[in-house]
């Protein structure tokens, strides 16, 4: 995957919002690769950044959009296989349904998106690309928590299973909210 079409990798984002310097990238990802860590935990144990500082990193795409409230339970089966699952948790995206938009003189096939980062263009340069039938797509945000509850349900993925995923295999948001949900439900370190 070239430079330019690689989503960005956490430090990369974190160095962007002025919360991590590039000296520090080396440091934090050789202590995440020896504890067994992700990139922000291990930032956040060194004392790089606070919880804080990652949950607004982690919120950021959700404050100037309006939230698509997804009930997995009314989750559309006609598009459900449109997109590979592997594409699903790497680019943070979920078809919504379909529908037919009359214009002047013919209808045109309208893609309801469901995106983790609506200004991630990569999504819906990927469905632009892979699905010659839409010509036209519409994306909504979705919240994090509803986008798993959706990927257990529909796709029959359980979310202890995407922490053992490689970066590189999740959205940016979604493996930020998986860090975050794992690092409440742990028991507090108590150092002695």
């Amino acid at each position: 995957m070239s430079g330019a079409n690689r989503p960005k990798r956490m430090g990369e984002f974190m160095m962007e919002k002025g919360l991590l310097h590039a000296d520090w990238i080396d440091p934090i990802m050789e202590h995440a690769r020896e504890n067994g860590l992700r990139f922000g935990d291990s930032a956040v144990k060194l004392g790089y950044v606070t919880e804080a500082q990652l949950r607004e990193v982690v919120a950021e795409p959700y404050h100037q959009q309006e939230i698509f409230h997804l009930d997995p339970q009314f989750f559309p089966k006609s598009t459900e296989n449109l997109i590979p699952l592997e594409i699903v948790l790497r680019l943070g995206v979920l078809p919504l349904g379909m529908k037919k938009e009359w214009t002047w003189f013919r209808t045109v096939a309208r893609l309801n998106l469901g995106l983790l980062n609506v200004k991630d263009s990569e999504a819906k340069g990927w469905v632009e690309h892979a699905i010659p039938n839409v010509k036209a797509i519409k994306t909504f945000q979705l919240l994090p928590e509803e986008f798993l509850q959706t990927v257990e349900l529909c796709y029959g993925v359980e979310r202890s299973t995407l922490l053992e995923k490689k970066p590189e295999q999740l959205d940016l948001n979604l493996s930020l909210y998986l860090q975050l949900e794992r690092r409440k439900s742990a028991p507090p370190v108590i150092a002695t």
